[in-house]
């Protein structure tokens, strides 16, 4: 077992607390000169898993806030990483994960070359806009549920697929 400091972190890879927990929760502050990597998504894609996953596909009953199981992962990606206790934060977007995180292992110099293999696909799914097409009621009901992500971590709530098709955000 890898040894800890005084806050219950790790060396420099993770806090030794509760996973899927508010930053805060973990152990505290973020030590100085540690670096928190936070993988975020899409909030319109999200959604998408999300009612798959908790919501038997039902994207209405995701913004209702109607969330039969887990409703802790349903929550705003923003929750997740608290202002007061984020220190410096990378953000790795799901949609460039492999690019992103590449980036990320170059910028804080952490060796890591080869592949990054998508070893858990849920296969074949018509693209998240389309979920949405015709459906400005829902795409609002979203923005509303998940406004804090859009923006704070940038993502454009206006439903055009040009760039979407391309990867872009």
């Amino acid at each position: 077992m890898a040894s800890r400091n005084e806050h219950g972190w790790q060396g420099k890879a993770h806090a030794a607390g509760p996973m899927h927990a508010r930053l805060s929760e973990a152990r505290g502050p973020v030590p100085g000169g540690y670096v928190v990597l936070m993988t975020v998504r899409n909030p319109y894609d999200r959604a998408v898993s999300l009612a798959n996953a908790y919501c038997g596909g039902d994207l209405w009953a995701l913004a209702r806030g109607e969330i039969a199981k887990r409703p802790r992962f349903c929550k705003p990606q923003s929750v997740w990483l608290d202002a007061e206790s984020a220190g410096e934060v990378r953000l790795i977007r799901f949609e460039r994960l492999a690019e992103d995180f590449f980036m990320v292992c170059k910028e804080l110099d952490i060796p890591f070359g080869g592949e990054f293999p998508h070893l858990n696909p849920s296969g074949p799914r018509k693209p998240w806009w389309a979920f949405y097409d015709g459906q400005k009621d829902l795409a609002d009901a979203i923005c509303r549920v998940y406004g804090k992500d859009f923006e704070r971590f940038g993502y454009q709530r206006a439903l055009s697929v040009a760039g979407f098709e391309s990867g872009q955000r």
